[in-house]
């Protein structure tokens, strides 16, 4: 049980870090730059 609860903690605080730092990505990004990127 510890593990199991060790791993989700580990897997929320990732998303977390994934999207803090995508939103910094996209808001220092230009569109142009993110547009050709994304396709």
């Amino acid at each position: 049980m510890a593990n199991a609860n060790k791993l989700t903690l580990f897997i929320v605080i990732f998303m977390l870090a994934g999207i803090l730092s995508g939103a910094v990505i996209h808001s220092y990004a230009s569109p142009r730059r993110c547009d050709r990127l994304g396709r």
